[in-house]
C-alpha cells in the first residue's frame, strides 16, 4: 500500500483533527494541547493518506520551541542561546493502518520539509521509557536518549534529542522494498508518543 505524505491544508485540517481525536481522546482518553492552525508560522503539520483511496490515516506536527525555557525545563532540556529547536509532536496513526511504516514516513518528510530548510540545530520528542532502550528507533533516526525518566499523563517517558548538525547525518534511508517488519521493529513505540502536553509533567522519576 502506497502512502502519500503532504502538508495539512484547509481542506485536510478537519481530517487531521479527526485522526488525533480518534487516537488521543477516544483510544487513549487523553487531552491534546493546541499546536496551532495549519497555516501557523513556527510549525509544520503533515497528513498521511492512502494513495489509492485518498483516505487520511496519520498525522504529525513539528513545532518550533526555540527560546521556550519553561517547556524545555519541564523535561530538563538545556540549549545555548540562539539555538533553534523544534519538537516532533502529536504523531497519530489510525489502528487500521499501523505497521505500514507511516510514522517513519511522516518523520522523514517533516525533517525534509521543515527541519532542514529552517536550519534547526536540535530536535526532540518523547518516547515511552519501556521502549526507549530496546527500540532501534533512536539509532535509526540519530537521536540520543536522555537517561532521565518522567511520569506524565501517558505514563513514563524518556526525552530523545537529535543534534541536526551532527547526529542526523546517519539517518537510515529505507528502500520501499524493505519489509514493513524492518521499520515496525525499529519504530516501535512511535504510535504512543508525542500527544503529551508540555505542561502535563507530573514528576521526574529519576
Amino acid at each position: 500500500m502506497k502512502i502519500l505524505v503532504e502538508p495539512v491544508g484547509p481542506e485536510t485540517q478537519a481530517a487531521a483533527a479527526h485522526i488525533r481525536n480518534q487516537v488521543f481522546e477516544r483510544e487513549w482518553n487523553c487531552g491534546m494541547e493546541d499546536v496551532g492552525a495549519c497555516s501557523a508560522e513556527g510549525a509544520l503539520h503533515l497528513i498521511a493518506r492512502c494513495e489509492k483511496t485518498g483516505n487520511p490515516v496519520g498525522t504529525l506536527s513539528v513545532v518550533e520551541t526555540t527560546g521556550d525555557v519553561s517547556v524545555h525545563a519541564n523535561f530538563h532540556l538545556h540549549f545555548r542561546n540562539r539555538t533553534r529547536v523544534a519538537r516532533y509532536t502529536q504523531l497519530a496513526v489510525l489502528p487500521t493502518h499501523r505497521g505500514l511504516n507511516i510514522p517513519y514516513l511522516l518523520m522523514l518528510e517533516a525533517r525534509r520539509r521543515y527541519v532542514i530548510p529552517q536550519r534547526f540545530h536540535h530536535t526532540w520528542l518523547l518516547l515511552p521509557a519501556a521502549r526507549a532502550r530496546s527500540s532501534r528507533f533512536p539509532e535509526l533516526f540519530g537521536f540520543q536518549v536522555n537517561s532521565r525518566v518522567f511520569d506524565t499523563v501517558l505514563g513514563r517517558v524518556c526525552v530523545l534529542v537529535r543534534d541536526e548538525q551532527v547526529g542526523a547525518t546517519g539517518i537510515v534511508e529505507i528502500s520501499p522494498f524493505v519489509s514493513n517488519a524492518f521499520c515496525a521493529e525499529r519504530c516501535a513505540g512511535l504510535n504512543a508518543i508525542n500527544s503529551i502536553p508540555c505542561g502535563s509533567l507530573a514528576s521526574q522519576s529519576r
